[in-house]
This record gives structure tokens, sequence and C-alpha cells, in this order.
């Protein structure tokens, strides 16, 4: 407030004329106690300073003047304080209906007061003068007053620590002090969520905060603090009241909406932030219902489940397209996942699909019996044969010797011939010599020979050395049914037990697979590792009173049938298969792995059609609950009896499983939730209805047996209660994500503005109540 001094040298003093002079000594100088306890002789001094008539005398005591209208709210908020402390209720209604008729104008003479007002006025420098005077003293007191409330705030924040209730209050209080007790600080959707008594005592604290302010503004500025004290607090209520009546009117053509808004916000209750959140995140071109949005989402409001299955009877066609469209599209991919629409299709797909396997494994299954075949065909004819030639070189070996002693004996017998002269006859001696001559060049022909035959020999020794040295050695069927049958003597497999009769079986169709050389056929024993086993399994499983497996085997061979593989595939590596056997052992597994994936899904699908309403079944095996069903068809063993296993190399199958199980498990649980929700949601319903309707509907259920009392109740309140406008608003919400978001942020106008002040920051709110209170109390004096 400006000093006597600034007013003095103020221009707009200085070039006002006498009236207007006058009227503002008497108004901020006749009023001062320095003034008013002067003596006569220094008022008259004073007066002729400020250029004021002599005549002028001191202002006489101004009478009081009609409280005005903020002043009458501030009164009332005033009064409910002191009647919520004091707990006098009839002092609460009596100040009620005093405030209510001041403010609308019902006393006597209102129209006088708000005429005078309106008539009333100053010249325009006068006006001038006091606009700048308001501007300063707000400039120079908002930041103060915020400082203050941040203070106060703090100590709340201290005290909520050992009284978290009462320190919410203080908090909450300076923050009303902050920000002048203008604006909630909420958003129209915490407004309309938040309980009527918590809000009334908000407002009643935002007073406290607002009467605090407007007396400290008052007070720093040189003004009445009790004037300050009342205006501050009247602005919370007066702003409400504002904000409420400029809302009726936009929101009159609108009440069918606001209606179904606020009931499907209470329908949702706690869980009505989760559902905006999650129908915000629903894509534009969703087809499912806000009940399958919100499970899916794990939001369950059992109420609103109840409600929302109550009016989508009232869209029969969209709820049904949804539905139907949503079922036709599981059956789309589980048809796909399966490999067919039909059992006999997708049987016809595996079928396909196990000779697409078998033709594509044709080359290395080939060159692998073909390498592991080779040095059972080569090696024995190779080792026999080895043997007649060394036997040949021993008997050319020992033709030899005996030609060189012949020979040797020969020439000793010519030399005694030559030695005794012509005792012996000529031709005899050329005959001796002929012999010696002939034994020994049929004898070096013989070392010959042998020589020769050793080497062919050899050549076939080195044959078989080096396809050993590559890998390959003759599969003996020797060994291998001694291994088998080395296996009987396991402790563990017992005397007359399936899997004793299996090694036995397996042995005699080993004996039948071996050739003359006592070596066994490598396309034999591959057909007996892929499929001869299984069906020596499944016959014995028969005749022993158990079930045949399709494309398994009886739990209690399964550990036999893998060992029997496991030796059958290291002797064709041995045979000479190595890494093709590998190679064609891991392709095989997967392809057919492959084929056994696409019965799987078919029975998955199989069951999916036995029951498409609940589909019980169907959820238990694609939730890993059914292990048996799937070892039947990805074969023995634990770790192929998980059907989250039996999927991990093929994610797209398992997702359109695993997707139509979760749609399943949401369309339960949503069915569930609604009938639990049913109760709740006629009540909620039945409470928009007036008191005498709701009791004659409840006399109009009571014949009815409490079967049915939730469906017709449901039905009879929806009629009841709600207009049809109300209905359809909340049918469309049912069935439409973006509907539902939109009805759901459906706020009255007065919620709106409240939340639009509210999003004005705290210094700003701080300002305007302090040039409302100090435009008000200075133009108004």
């Amino acid at each position: 407030m400006a000093t006597a001094a600034e007013i003095l040298n103020d221009p707009n003093y200085v070039n006002a004329n006498a009236a207007t002079k006058r009227a503002i000594f008497e108004r901020r100088i006749a009023t001062l106690p320095e003034y008013r306890n002067a003596n006569p002789a220094t008022q008259k001094q004073i007066q002729t300073r400020f250029g004021v008539s002599a005549a002028a005398k001191a202002a006489p005591p101004t009478p009081p003047s009609e409280p005005t209208f903020m002043e009458d709210a501030g009164n009332y908020m005033r009064g409910i304080a002191r009647g919520v402390a004091t707990g006098d209720p009839a002092a609460l209604l009596a100040r009620g209906g005093t405030y209510l008729t001041d403010v609308l104008g019902l006393t006597t003479g209102a129209n006088e007061k708000i005429n005078a007002v309106l008539n009333a006025g100053e010249n325009t420098q006068n006006k001038m003068f006091r606009t700048g005077q308001v501007l300063g003293e707000v400039a120079s007191t908002a930041p103060l007053i915020a400082a203050g409330g941040g203070a106060v705030r703090a100590g709340g924040q201290a005290l909520a620590r050992v009284a978290p209730r009462a320190g919410g209050v203080v908090q909450r209080t300076g923050t009303a002090i902050q920000t002048g007790g203008i604006g909630s600080g909420r958003t129209a959707a915490q407004t309309a969520a938040m309980p009527l008594r918590q809000r009334q005592a908000q407002l009643l604290e935002r007073a406290a905060g607002g009467s605090i302010a407007g007396a400290g503004g008052a007070a720093l500025t040189g003004e009445d603090a009790g004037t300050g004290a009342t205006f501050g607090a009247a602005l919370p209520a007066v702003g409400s009241i504002v904000r409420k009546v400029a809302g009726l009117l936009p929101d009159l053509a609108n009440l069918p909406a606001l209606q179904a808004a606020r009931i499907l916000r209470e329908s949702l209750g706690d869980n009505l932030e989760a559902a905006r959140a999650a129908l915000s995140a629903l894509p534009a071109d969703a087809q499912e219902l806000v009940r399958q949005t919100l499970v899916k989402a794990g939001v369950e409001p059992r109420t609103f489940m109840g409600l929302a299955a109550d009016v989508e009877r009232l869209r029969p066609d969209q709820t049904a397209r949804i539905l139907e469209g949503q079922a036709a599209a599981r059956e789309a991919r589980l048809a796909g996942a399966a490999g067919g629409a039909t059992m006999e299709e997708i049987r016809a797909a595996a079928r396909e699909g196990r000779k697409a396997v078998t033709e594509d494994l044709a080359p290395t299954r080939e060159a692998m019996y073909e390498r592991a075949g080779r040095a059972s065909r080569e090696v024995p004819p190779a080792l026999r044969q080895a043997q007649v030639l060394e036997q040949q070189a021993q008997g050319q070996s020992d033709l030899a010797r005996r030609m060189t002693f012949g020979a040797e004996r020969s020439e000793t017998r010519l030399g005694q011939m030559d030695d005794l002269g012509d005792a012996f006859d000529p031709a005899a001696v050329g005959r001796e010599r002929g012999i010696a001559g002939a034994m020994t060049q049929r004898g070096e022909q013989a070392a010959l020979n042998a020589i020769g035959l050793r080497g062919e020999a050899g050549d076939l020794y080195d044959m078989v050395d080096d396809l050993a040295s590559q890998g390959m050695q003759p599969m003996r069927a020797a060994d291998l049914i001694s291994a088998l049958r080395g296996k009987l003597a396991d402790p563990e497999i017992l005397s007359g037990s399936i899997e004793e009769r299996t090694i036995k079986n397996v042995a005699r169709q080993l004996e039948k697979a071996t050739d003359a050389n006592g070596m066994l056929n490598p396309r034999a024993l591959g057909k007996i590792r892929r499929s001869g086993i299984n069906e020596i399994v499944n016959r014995l499983s028969t005749q022993m009173g158990g079930v045949p497996s399709r494309t398994g085997t009886p739990e209690a061979a399964q550990g036999t049938v893998l060992e029997l593989r496991s030796l059958i595939d290291d002797t064709l590596r041995r045979g000479g298969g190595g890494d093709l056997v590998d190679d064609f052992l891991r392709r095989s597994e997967q392809g057919y792995a492959a084929v056994n994936r696409g019965e799987l899904a078919g029975e998955a699908f199989r069951l999916y059609k036995q029951d498409p309403t609940a589909a019980t079944e169907f959820r238990a095996l694609v939730g890993g609950d059914r292990p048996k069903v799937v070892g039947k068809f990805m074969g023995g063993g634990p770790e192929n009896e998980i059907f989250a296993n039996a999927f991990a190399n093929d994610p797209a199958r398992f997702n359109a499983l695993q997707q139509t199980a979760d749609e399943m498990r949401v369309l339960n649980r949503m069915g569930e939730l609604s009938s639990q929700g049913s109760t709740a949601a006629t009540e909620l319903i039945g409470r928009e209805r007036p008191f005498v309707s709701r009791a004659l509907t409840r006399v109009g259920l009571a014949a009815f047996p409490p079967a049915r009392i939730g469906a017709d109740a449901a039905q009879v309140a929806l009629a009841s209660a709600l207009k049809p406008r109300v209905q359809q608003q909340l049918a469309e919400a049912a069935v439409s994500g973006p509907n539902a978001l939109a009805l759901m942020n459906q706020y009255p106008s007065s919620l709106g503005m409240s939340e639009a002040v509210s999003n004005l920051s705290p210094g700003m709110r701080n300002a305007l109540a302090q040039l409302l209170r100090s435009g008000t109390m200075n133009y108004n004096q």
C-alpha cells in the first residue's frame, strides 16, 4: 500500500481535480491513526499540504457497509468450520440457508445492492491509480505468501512422519496457502473418483488456506486482516458454485452420456485407472469386447463385468459379430497349425510330411548304407581270397624248395659221373643233366609264383586295413547280438517282462538280417531301428494286455527301445556310416519331429472342437498338464513329454496354440467374473431409480426362484432404472474399447473448469487470489 509521501508525490494525485484529491485524502490519509490522533492545527496543516480545502474536516467514521458477496461467502465458510468443530448440525443448516439466500439474491434489497455496485464509479484517473496500486500490492505480497505456504507445507511433511493424517492436513493447507485457495490441484478424473465427504473436507482445508493467504495479503498491504481472511475463505466455495452454475447449460444436452459415464466409472471402482491404461493401449482395429480387453490386462472389476454382460445384450448383432469372428479366427489358426481343418486332412498332411522327409533323406540314407555296408561286403571275401592266396603261395614255396633240392641232388650225381669218367653211359649223363636243369627252372618259377601270390594276399589285407583306417569295419551280426543278449543279465530286466521279450525278438530279427558271411545288412538294420523295434513292443504289449501306441512305445519299454536303437546306431557308425549316421539321425529327428508336432497340434485341434466353449482339455494340453499325450506323439522320455519343449523349434505353431489357449482362458474368466458381478451390477443400476421404484422391483422379484434372480434382476433394473439413451451409451461402451475410453473420460463441465484452473502453477493461482482480494477491497472502498 502506498505511503502518504508516495501519494503526495504521485503525478496522478498532483494532476487530479479537487474532488478526486478530497476523495483520496479522506480514504487514504484521514483514516490513518497519525492523522486522527493529531490536534486540529496539525490536521489543518496536513490538509493544506495535500491541497485539500481547509474547510474540509476530518472524515467522520465510515458507517459499517453492507457485507459484500465475497464477505458473505467467507463468513459462511468460517461458520462451516465452526460448525464442524462443535458438531452442531443445526448451526450448519442455518448458516447454509442464510448463505444460499444471500448469494442467490433472495434477501430484501439485493437488487438495490447490485445496482449500487454497477452504478458506482469514480473518474478515470482515480481508477488508473487504484489499478496500479493493486498490481503493485499483488507483485509484492504474492511471493511472500507463497513462501509462507511452502513453510507450512514443509512442517506438514515433518509432522506426517509421526502423525500421518494430521501431517497430510497440514501439507494440504500449506498448498492451499501457496495457491490462495484457488484450484483443487486435481484432474477431473481424480475429482470424480473422490468421495463427496473427502471433497468437502478438502474444500474446508482450501478455505482455511485461502483465509490465511487473504489475511496475510491484507495485513501486508495495510488493509483489514479480518476482511481479507473472510474474502480468502470464500474464494474456494464461490469458485465451486460459479463452476457448477456455468457448467449446467452445456451439460443439459449431454445428460445421458454423463449419467452413463458416472455408472461406468462406479462399476470400475478402484480399477478405473488400470482400465483406462488397458483401453488406451488397445489397437484401433481391435475386435474384442471391453470385458476381454480388461481380463487380458489383468484388470478384473466384477461389478463392471456383470454390468457389461447385461448391456451387451442390447447390441446382439455387434456382440455376436465380435465373438463369432474370434471363433472363426481361432479355428483357422488351429487348422493352420494342425495342417488341416478336418481329422482326415490332418492325417493326410502327416502322411505327406513323412513322405517328404523320407524323400529328402534318401540321398543321405543311401550314402550312409552304402558306406556302412562296404566293409561288410568287401572285407569277408577279400579275407577269404587272401587266405586262399596265402595257401597257394605256401604250396609254391614248398614246390620251389623241393625242386631246388632235387636239382642240387642231380648236380651232385653229375659230378660223381664226371669223376668216374667212362663208367656211365653218356645218354644217362645227358638225362641227368636235363633233370637237374628242369628242376632248377621249375623251382625258380615256383618261388616267383609264391612271391606273386603273397603280394596279392598282401594287397587284399592292405585294402581291409585301408577301409578300417577310413572307419569302415564289417558289421558282424554276432557282435551286436552278443551285446543285446548281454543286457539280459541286467537284474532290472525281469524274466518274462516286456523288456526281456523285446530284446530276444530283436535278436531274432537281427539273425534274419545276417548274410552268408555273418554280416548285417545295413538297410535291414536301419529298418529294424526305424520301425521294427516299435512293432515288436506294440505286439508284445497287446499280447500282454496292454494298449499299443500308434507312434510311440509303451512306457515300460521306452528305456529299452532307446538303448537298442543306440546299439544299432553305434554298429552303423563302426560299419562306416560315421558322420553320415549323425547327420542322418539329426535331420531325421528334425523332420519327423515336425511331422509329430503337426499331429500333436491336430490332437489339440480335436480337443478344442470337442468343447469349443470351455476347451478344458485343450487348455490343459497346451498348458503342459497332459505330458503323456505329448509323449505319445513326440516319443518316449521325460524331455519329450513337455509341451513347450516339443514346439521349441516351431515358435509360429506354438504361438498359434498358445494364443488360442489364452483367448479361451480370457473368455472363461470373463464368464466367471460376469457371473460373480451380476448381483453387484444389479444393485448399482438399482441405485439409479427412485426409492419407490426400487421397492416395487424388490416386490416384483420376490416370486422368482433364487437361480433366476441374477439375470432377471439385471434386466428389470436396466429397463426400469435407466433411460434408453443411457442404456445405449453403456452398450456402445461395452462392445468397443474406444467408445468405453471416451465415455469414462466424460465429466461435467464444472470438473473440466476446475482441472483447467488446477493446471495453473501455484504461484499463478496465488497471484490470482491476491489480485481478486486486493482489487475487490480497493475498488469497494
